[in-house]
């Protein structure tokens, strides 16, 4: 496995966002794919990249 895998506090920091703000990706969809391991959420860097990446525009009206 060549991916780290990573909390949901490591992942909005690293975003600067909250963790409620993940746990509602979780729950309606919109956010990075996760693993359920026991209690823990957890995710893989690799998909936390590609996540990024499918967000990362040029100009504004590209965003849309």
């Amino acid at each position: 496995m060549d991916s780290e895998l990573l909390t949901t506090t490591e992942v909005a920091k690293i975003c600067k966002k909250s963790n409620a703000l993940f746990e509602k990706f979780r729950c309606n969809g919109g956010g990075s794919t996760f693993i359920r391991c026991g209690r823990s959420i957890l995710y893989r860097s690799s998909d936390l990249e590609s996540c990024l990446k499918d967000r990362e525009f040029n100009s504004t009206s590209e965003a849309r």
